[in-house]
């Protein structure tokens, strides 16, 4: 017995072109999974990165809390925090590029 092709039903050609979106939505959505797990595995290749940005943050929102306060003192502190926070984030970063290259090299020998 013949299969009755209703119009707009998933087995006609024209919807299953018409909903062709989905299957690229869909691929889409994996390519963006597949970076997430990307960034997710450089996070565990070097932890102080996010420690650092935290920290960066953290001292950044205190210290203008502070200054809307009116503790100028502990306003100072924090900025002064910030810019420690900062270098230690860029320090993180240089050493973890740094390590990333050496293993490149060492594998290409």
């Amino acid at each position: 017995m013949d299969e009755i092709m209703l119009i707009g039903s998933t087995k006609d050609p024209e919807t299953v072109e018409k909903l062709e979106w989905i299957n690229n939505i869909r691929s889409d959505l994996n390519v963006n999974n597949v970076e997430e797990s990307r960034v997710m595995k450089k996070l565990k290749e070097n932890p102080l990165i996010p420690i650092g940005i935290t920290a960066t943050c953290s001292a950044l929102c205190y210290g203008l809390y502070c200054t809307f306060k009116g503790n100028s003192l502990m306003a100072q502190y924090m900025m002064r925090g910030r810019v420690a926070a900062q270098s230690f984030t860029i320090l993180a970063m240089l050493s973890g590029l740094s390590l990333t290259l050496t293993k490149k090299t060492k594998t290409d020998e």
